[in-house]
């Protein structure tokens, strides 16, 4: 605390000594008597003063410790110690205004104290003013080059403002100091996350459990990376983990959540039971109870949402913006299948407003996702002619694509069952594949058809490189399926690397399936977005299916088209076609796919409706809502003609 640069020869004072002693095993109220005994003695001592409020701040009574810290800086005024302490008892006790003040005077007083600019920094991101908050950690980094806190808070910082590459940079500068690589590689895992990187987020939260086994942060962010992978056993074991290391309704609840999804109605309804316990506020515990209620056909399913629903509004739940939005939307659906339209729509739309909030640029990520789509159109339609002879690739994928909720997750479900197929569910292989390319995303197809036998070789070990990671164990003789709907941004680049490959596409009226995707809640996100309102979603369909028709005339793919109606009304006939278009023999297994989805970790919405027997009743569901679909009739017109929807009466 010395200001200036002379030295005295101070004997330690032995009541403080005393008193820190105490403080430091524990003995509280020793140590506070100690403490207040040295602080009142003549003369005052602003060392006694300091180290009192200091105690007092630390066990957590700042105000008491306020007048203690100002009193010792009006003593020793200039000092940036005692500014940086009053400051974090003003923070403490809810005055940012004066904590800010002083962390300032902090950074004045002794400009080498890069705890201030820390403090300063973590004030500011605390309240959400991350331009200042990373200059501020610049300056700490200034003084401290190497600092790991400031260089995981600026990076922090940095991913909020929209630079992810700057963040993982300075993440992975943090993760060289010892004392931090758990920290920093849990900060990277996060990152990874958030952007989509499952498999690399598994692995830094890995990294983040080998440095620190008892973190519970790090088993809980693995447990969602290896849900997110479909891994549900892997999951369930992290998530209890955490759970372990420090009971928490989070851990729980999203356990509970995963093992509904999992189909695992009995473990599910256990571990929610289990979340209440602990949290008896956890909506999200009781949301998986309702869900299963609704799975089960119980009466009363209805009643569990709306007392969800009404707690929620009341502010009596512990509810997050995406819980809140299923529960709005799974009420919807129960009110549609008791005839109740109008309270559904009402409901739909509420749940969609819900979960925009999640995801605040959903509309702009939007606008962009479908210009790349439209770029990419002209640039399929600028290919030249595919040229003849081109060889054929042993082993190549088989291709499942169709806007989502045309039906992919049923036929997958299906394809699944053979024992010559094995499908990968969602995985973005030719969107990886696609930026090894390089160059601006409109600017591949034309790369691509340039490349000479060697690179197109190159790119497919890439792919199976990356399937192999990604997708199922896959044995001898086994053909892969890369199930993606929206796969159909890269066939262009299928038809680079596997000629002639065989493409399967899922079609549905239009008007359904752009009624379903606003209807099914999709995490919102960066990349694509979602579907929060109809016109966004007839947009995107439109941008989507026009790609889809300029590849259809451009490429060489063999393509099988499969209507999702007929699919429904006629199931094994239209599945032996299918498997005579794969050169596959037919095994009847594969109309008994429901059991095996029964065992499968589902990715997308369906995941609860492909357990059920095939139904018709989504079929020309679009009329219960004419009214709302007027908007977009005329946006999906071209479509519902192409495809001959025209005169289906659903």
């Amino acid at each position: 605390m010395a200001k200036g640069s002379k030295k005295s020869a101070r004997k330690p004072d032995p009541l403080l000594a005393d008193a820190q002693a105490a403080s430091a095993e524990g003995r509280h109220d020793e140590a506070e008597r100690l403490f207040r005994e040295a602080a009142a003695r003549k003369p005052p001592s602003a060392e006694a003063l300091f180290f009192l409020g200091h105690f007092l701040q630390g066990i957590g009574r700042p105000r008491e410790a306020i007048p203690f810290l100002k009193r010792a800086r009006r003593l020793r005024p200039g000092v940036g110690e005692i500014d940086l302490q009053l400051g974090f008892a003003y923070q403490d006790a809810g005055d940012n205004g004066q904590a800010e003040k002083l962390f300032r005077s902090a950074t004045r007083s002794a400009s080498d104290l890069s705890d201030a600019w820390l403090a300063l920094g973590n004030l500011q991101a605390l309240q959400d003013r991350h331009q200042d908050a990373a200059q501020s950690f610049r300056h700490a980094l200034q003084v401290r080059p190497d600092d790991p806190a400031a260089l995981i808070n600026l990076g922090h910082s940095l991913h909020s403002l929209g630079f992810p590459d700057d963040a993982r940079a300075h993440y992975e500068a943090a993760a060289a100091d010892p004392g931090f690589t758990g920290i920093a590689h849990g900060c990277l895992g996060a990152l990874a996350q958030r952007t989509g990187r499952f498999e690399e987020a598994a692995r830094h939260y890995r990294l983040a459990i080998d440095a620190n086994d008892n973190d519970p942060s790090a088993h809980h962010g693995i447990a969602a990376a290896y849900r997110d992978l479909g891994q549900v056993d892997q999951a369930v074991e992290h998530f209890r983990r955490a759970d372990e290391i420090a009971p928490n309704p989070v851990s729980r609840a999203a356990c509970a959540s995963l093992l509904e999804r999992a189909n695992r109605l009995e473990d599910a309804k256990t571990a929610a039971e289990a979340t209440l316990a602990l949290d008896p506020r956890s909506a999200e515990a009781q949301l998986v109870l309702a869900k299963i209620a609704r799975r089960e056909g119980a009466e009363n399913a209805m009643s569990l949402y709306r007392t969800l629903i009404d707690n929620a509004l009341k502010g009596s739940l512990h509810i997050t913006p995406a819980t809140f939005a299923r529960a709005q939307a799974d009420l919807a659906d129960l009110c549609e299948a008791a005839g109740e339209h109008a309270e559904a729509m009402r409901l739909y739309k509420a749940a969609n407003r819900t979960n925009a909030e999640t995801f605040a640029a959903w509309e702009a990520e939007t606008d962009t996702y479908r210009r790349r789509v439209e770029a990419l159109t002209a640039a399929v339609r600028a290919l030249p002619e595919t040229p003849g002879g081109r060889e054929t690739v042993q082993g190549a994928p088989i291709f499942l694509v169709g806007f989502p909720r045309s039906g992919t997750t049923l036929l997958d479900q299906i394809l699944d069952v053979h024992s010559a197929l094995a499908v990968m569910e969602e995985k973005t292989v030719l969107d990886q594949v696609s930026e090894a390319l390089g160059g601006p995303e409109s600017e591949r197809p034309r790369l691509a058809a340039a490349l000479d036998a060697g690179e197109r070789a190159r790119l497919r070990r890439l792919y199976f490189e990356i399937a192999g990671r990604q997708g199922p164990a896959r044995g001898e003789g086994t053909a892969l399926v890369d199930k993606l709907p929206l796969n159909i941004r890269n066939l262009w680049l299928a038809d680079v690397l596997f000629p002639g490959a065989k493409v399967v596409a899922m079609l549905r009226d239009p008007r359904d399936v752009c009624l379903s995707c606003f209807t099914n809640l999709f995490r919102l996100g960066p990349g694509l977005a979602g579907f929060p309102t109809l016109q966004a979603t007839a947009e995107l369909y439109a941008a989507v299916m026009a790609l889809w028709q300029e590849s259809r005339r451009r490429l060489s793919l063999d393509v099988h088209i499969l209507r999702y109606e007929d699919l429904t009304r006629d199931l094994e006939g239209e599945a032996r076609r299918l498997f005579a278009f794969l050169d596959l023999d037919w095994q009847e297994e594969v109309l008994d796919y429901r059991a095996a989805a029964r065992r499968r970790y589902i990715v997308t919405p369906s995941y609860h409706q492909v357990v059920r027997p095939v139904y018709a009743t989504s079929r020309g569901r679009w009329r219960r809502y004419e009214a709302d679909m007027a908007s977009v009739q005329d946006l999906l017109r071209p479509f519902v003609e192409a495809f001959g929807y025209a005169d289906d009466a659903g």
